[in-house]
């Protein structure tokens, strides 16, 4: 009786390690962008909730998080958008809910910083479809940016009534791909007397690019 061995060449070997190692790649790559899309949220506030509740909300966004304010008037709230990190592919996004315009507005005199303060090395943010304004008589900005911002997207903002500049990066350095466009900025700069200072709708410098932005001053 004659036995027959069947033996495996070493290109058969080759070629199952090759197709496991694509199986396996495959794999990560998928659990990977699972992962990125399940952990992505939308976060719903209202007007009901204070300033530091929604700031605790801001603090804990992550990348392709969206933060959606609720129509409706938001008293003394200013935002603290500070270390939040997006990606190019998972932007974080603030805005306000579809076919309504939120407002939020604060007394200087009692809030003591802009209504959006924009921190250090925020990135891959967007802003978007917010009125915001200030009673009082202390000089804030409406919008600060600040040194090591970098792709931050300010669009279809409402800014209006500001003691300050409207939107401001004055002496800030190191701004990358910040796009201000469809914004309309009307009666800022209002408790800026000293003739000494400027007062404008929009201060940005470095690489910024403004886009069908609507500046009224009385």
């Amino acid at each position: 009786q004659t036995t027959h061995t069947q033996q495996t060449t070493p290109t058969k070997h080759k070629f199952v390690h090759i197709i496991m190692r694509v199986l396996i790649a495959t794999l990560v790559i998928f659990f990977a962008l699972f992962a990125a899309c399940v952990s992505a949220t939308e976060y719903v506030v209202t007007s009901t909730q204070t300033s530091a509740q929604i700031n605790a909300v801001v603090a804990g966004l992550k990348a392709g998080d969206i933060l959606t304010f609720s129509a409706g008037t938001y008293t003394n709230v200013a935002l603290s958008l500070s270390g939040l990190k997006g990606t190019s592919n998972n932007w974080i996004v603030i805005r306000g809910a579809a076919g309504s315009l939120p407002v939020l507005t604060i007394n200087t005199d009692v809030v003591f910083k802009p209504n959006i303060d924009i921190g250090s090395g925020t990135s891959f943010v967007a802003i978007a479809n917010l009125q915001i304004s200030q009673t009082g008589s202390r000089v804030y900005a409406g919008v600060k940016l600040h040194t090591g911002n970098n792709n931050i997207l300010i669009e279809g903002l409402t800014v209006v009534n500001i003691n300050g500049n409207g939107i401001d990066a004055l002496n800030v350095n190191s701004l990358t791909n910040i796009v201000i466009r469809d914004n309309t900025i009307a009666n800022v700069a209002l408790k800026i007397t000293d003739k000494t200072l400027v007062g404008a709708g929009i201060i940005v410098g470095g690489l910024t690019t403004y886009v069908n932005n609507v500046l009224n001053f009385r």
